[in-house]
């Protein structure tokens, strides 16, 4: 899709006499950005699945090692391990080392989507 103009839609509809004298609108441009939009459909495939939810929602709480996500929820370390570096991939969480352990937390960015998330 390129850029979509409101002033274009408005004036193709009143050519084609789907919509008469249509108001004026309020802004020109409407074109989501592309590179936005790929983003968030990135992330919104990630969280689609209910056991990375979970982890964003426990690593909300505290940041945590493997061995600790895989005990709270019943996987096995493989499968949270496959979770988080999905969620890392996503730019959703960030690990850093504490002797033998990576620690799991919440980037930035996956702290602003675990918030709008879990707020409804």
């Amino acid at each position: 899709m390129g850029m979509l103009r409101l002033s274009d839609v408005a004036k193709k509809l009143a050519e084609t006499g789907v919509c008469r004298d249509p108001p004026s609108p309020p802004v020109e441009e409407i074109s989501p950005p592309p590179a936005a939009v790929e983003k968030i459909a990135e992330v919104l495939a990630v969280l689609a699945e209910p056991n990375r939810l979970k982890i964003l929602y426990l690593l909300r709480q505290s940041p945590m090692p493997v061995c600790f996500l895989s005990y709270i929820l019943g996987l096995d370390r493989t499968a949270v391990s496959h979770h988080l570096a999905r969620l890392k991939a996503a730019g959703l969480v960030k690990v850093s080392r504490s002797g033998q352990y990576s620690i799991y937390s919440l980037s930035e960015e996956g702290r602003r989507w675990v918030d709008a998330v879990f707020s409804v």
